[in-house]
């Protein structure tokens, strides 16, 4: 017997826990900029403290290479993953014709400004755009 998944359905039931999650988060006010949240990753409140517990985990730990999303509350996990000494990948915005940047403590100023460079600004100024060749393995 052969189970048929109706696509247009899961779609719907997706866009609609999407939305119920979004409209809640915002309704708690655990989300800050930007707003309104619809059709965004969520920028929670407690995005720092969510970068350092994962800092402390031993996968992060042992991790050379961490691939960070672009998003707005990825920035702290991003710059501590700078600080840290790991060398970091983050995908391009759409319309770029590469796959990721890669950002590397040690190709970096040593007056650096971490926060800047874990900004979507600074990895677009310091990162090194990377072919699918040329992508490390994580």
């Amino acid at each position: 017997m052969e189970f048929e998944v109706n696509r247009n359905n899961c779609d719907a039931v997706k866009h609609a826990t999407r939305k119920r999650i979004w409209d809640e988060m915002e309704r708690r006010q655990l989300v800050r900029y930007p707003l309104p949240l619809q059709g965004r990753i969520p920028n929670f409140n407690d995005s720092r403290a969510a970068a350092f517990n994962l800092c402390s985990t031993p996968e992060y730990r042992r991790a050379k290479v961490i691939k960070v999303h672009p998003s707005l509350n990825a920035a702290w996990i991003r710059g501590l993953s700078l600080k840290h000494g790991k060398t970091l990948l983050v995908p391009p915005l759409p319309g770029n014709r590469f796959l990721y940047f890669r950002l590397n403590r040690r190709d970096l100023p040593r007056d650096i400004n971490w926060s800047y460079v874990a900004s979507k600004r600074g990895f677009n100024q310091y990162g090194t755009p990377l072919s699918l060749k040329e992508i490390p393995r994580v």
